[in-house]
């Protein structure tokens, strides 16, 4: 594919969406700058110097050299040449991998694609991720409903409503480890999503958050019981729905970052292979930067860098975790002794979590017994609905994705499945330039997501209309 040919499918995906955002931008600003306190406003301030200096330091000098050094000398030679192999437009590109013969899920969520441009993250993967999880936004406000799970425990999804009457969808969001409302990419991605007009409703983990734990049953990647809970009770009920998110037809989107997204897509294919597809209320599910393997991810995840930098928050984060609910995790089954021999303190790792807490908990015999069942990428094959994955090469808490011709051979055995392979963006950070933040512009995760998202609902809509009619 020649490199005008990139660029004129890329724009048409670029441009796609643009219109609907701009509205949306110049709204969350009014909305942001209307309602900042001022040591809000400084914080906002200060993070906008400190990330102007990352940028500067970290991207533009480091860019500017490598063109003036390599990259113009080397294309100018291959364009003399005739023989551009080097720096291809792709490389710099964001990857779409879909069925080949049935375009159907990608057209529906916009990308029918091989590549597009739209709002590349331009730092690398440590430098995004760990500044990004710096950004200040406060939180909005929501309203906390509380669901009994069938062991008692008192699950707790946190509603946050869009300004607009009518929702044009709602997402029921996953947070990842050790993660919760208040975190700053369940934060930025519920203030865009609400904007854009979706309501959105974040399911804690037992436990984690403001959310209580009194049942002694903890959570982990491959349990999905209390995510299923709620969508049998509660999101295909459409009284519910029409109590709690103004509408009862608005289409249901499930998204689940990092693990869990594990929990999600696992949850999916469970649906799928059980054949309990006719009641799932939900249109379509995104997989944010998920674990895919974990068994590589616990590899990676045990590299000096990520030993340094990522799991120190970690394994402070599930240790606080434990020691809050102390009283209820000794009554958990294989954890009456986790506090009195000294387990949780000696924790430093989220591998040395899993094999002390998770697996005697959950009568795994060892780590690598529940590193396989818990693993969600087998399952994908199984998924009954639209599923847009998102993964970044550079990302240095899960590490790479499979590679994109396994995703490949996964699209043509199952058409639902579509992947974005982003070069750049770390783990859930995709941090754009300083101006794009201070300003409230989505991120490139999230404008991929919101923009799938909407051109589902529109379809959704069409056939809703379409079937009134009918009748």
């Amino acid at each position: 594919m020649t490199q005008n040919e990139l660029s004129e499918r890329s724009g048409a995906y670029s441009k796609k969406g643009s219109n609907c955002f701009s509205l949306a931008v110049k709204k969350f600003r009014v909305c942001c700058f209307a309602t900042m306190r001022i040591p809000h406003r400084c914080a906002q301030l200060v993070f906008f110097i400190v990330h102007s200096a990352v940028y500067i330091v970290a991207y533009l000098i480091p860019q500017f050299v490598f063109w003036v050094v390599a990259r113009g000398p080397i294309s100018s030679l291959e364009r003399w040449l005739g023989d551009e192999r080097t720096f291809l437009p792709e490389h710099r590109m964001v990857r779409v991998v879909a069925n080949w013969s049935n375009r159907r899920v990608a057209a529906m969520f916009g990308a029918d694609v091989d590549y597009f441009t739209q709002g590349l993250p331009e730092m690398n993967g440590h430098i995004s991720t760990i500044l990004a999880s710096f950004s200040p936004l406060r939180r909005l406000p929501h309203v906390q409903v509380q669901v009994v799970a069938p062991d008692g425990c008192t699950l707790c999804v946190d509603i946050s409503r869009s300004p607009v009457c009518l929702p044009q969808g709602v997402f029921l969001i996953l947070p990842g480890l050790a993660s919760c409302s208040n975190s700053a990419y369940i934060k930025h991605f519920v203030a865009q999503a609400t904007v854009m007009g979706f309501d959105c409703a974040v399911l804690l983990a037992r436990g984690m958050g403001d959310s209580p734990l009194n049942a002694p049953q903890l959570m982990s990647g491959a349990w999905t019981a209390d995510l299923r809970h709620i969508v049998d009770t509660c999101l295909v009920d459409p009284k519910w729905r029409a109590e709690h998110f103004g509408s009862s037809t608005a289409p249901v989107f499930a998204i689940g970052f990092s693990l869990g997204g594990n929990v999600l897509c696992k949850y999916l294919g469970e649906e799928g292979k059980g054949g309990r597809t006719a009641r799932l209320p939900i249109a379509a599910a995104f997989a944010i930067c998920t674990p895919w393997d974990f068994h590589e991810s616990s590899a990676h995840m045990r590299k000096m860098a990520a030993m340094v930098l990522y799991q120190p928050v970690l394994i402070r984060g599930l240790k606080d975790y434990m020691c809050r609910h102390k009283d209820v995790v000794e009554k958990g089954q294989g954890l009456e002794t986790v506090f009195t021999d000294g387990t949780v303190s000696g924790l430093r790792t989220v591998h040395e979590f899993d094999e002390e807490v998770v697996c005697p908990h959950f009568g795994y015999p060892f780590l690598e017994a529940y590193y396989s069942d818990a693993m969600s990428f087998p399952w994908l094959d199984r998924c009954p609905i639209p599923l847009l994955c998102i993964g970044c090469l550079d990302d240095p808490v899960t590490g790479p994705p499979p590679h994109w011709r396994r995703w490949d051979l996964l699209a043509q055995r199952n058409p639902n499945i579509v992947y974005f392979e982003y070069p750049k963006g770390g783990h859930l950070g995709f941090l754009s330039n300083p101006v794009r933040n201070i300003v409230g512009d989505p991120n490139a995760m999230e404008d991929a997501v919101l923009s799938a998202a909407a051109s589902v609902a529109t379809v959704h809509a069409t056939k809703t209309k379409s079937y009134l009619n009918g009748r």
